[in-house]
Parts: C-alpha cells; sequence; structure tokens
C-alpha cells in the first residue's frame, strides 16, 4: 500500500461535506451537480469545488454527458484506505487474543 494513495483520500474525505457526498453517491447511481447540489445549503459551486477535490483523488468520477457532469462513486479508491485500517483491525485483534490468554492462563488453578 502506498502512502501517497492514503494521504489523498484521507485529505479528501476530511471534510464532512466531502463524506456526506460519498455517501450520497453509495447507492451506485450516477448523479448530476444539481440533484447533489440540492442536498446541501451551499451554492452549486461549493458542491463543485468539493466534488472537484473527491474527483482529483479518484474517490469520485465524473462524466460528461452533453452539457452536463454525471457523477459517481469510485469505491475502489477506497481500497487503500480500507488496507490501512485492516492493518491496524489485525494488530489490536492479536493484542486482545494475547490480553485474553492472560487473563484465562491467571484465572486457570
Amino acid at each position: 500500500m502506498r502512502d501517497d494513495e492514503v494521504n489523498t483520500v484521507l485529505a479528501a474525505l476530511a471534510d464532512p461535506t466531502r463524506r456526506q457526498i460519498v455517501e450520497i453517491l453509495s447507492d451506485g447511481r450516477d448523479r448530476s451537480l444539481a440533484e447533489i447540489t440540492d442536498q446541501f445549503a451551499m451554492s452549486r459551486q461549493a458542491v463543485a469545488k468539493h466534488l472537484g477535490i473527491l474527483n482529483a483523488a479518484g474517490v469520485v468520477i465524473s462524466t460528461r454527458r452533453g452539457r452536463d457532469r454525471s457523477n459517481r462513486l469510485q469505491p475502489e479508491a477506497l481500497d487503500p484506505l480500507r488496507d490501512w485500517f485492516n492493518q491496524y483491525s489485525r494488530f489490536w485483534d492479536d493484542r486482545l487474543l494475547a490480553l485474553k490468554r492472560q487473563v484465562e492462563e491467571e484465572d486457570s488453578p
């Protein structure tokens, strides 16, 4: 796993608005900028800026359709982040298992 991929995705998802955009797109449907903007109390330009950051990170893919752009989640872009979290999950699983063994040894006669 490359640190630059993890850093890019983490930076893109650091903002709550961008996380909400990811949530909106998580059902797999393509949405226009107008459809996404309808979900927020902010300007179309502000939402477009957030989409641009998500697009630059590869989390959202924008496709031009005529005069409009269609936006969809690129879930594979989240894989480096999942892998990064998984390595810490394994760490805690190992630590908790060691603690369980120690407690069981202390409790046994």
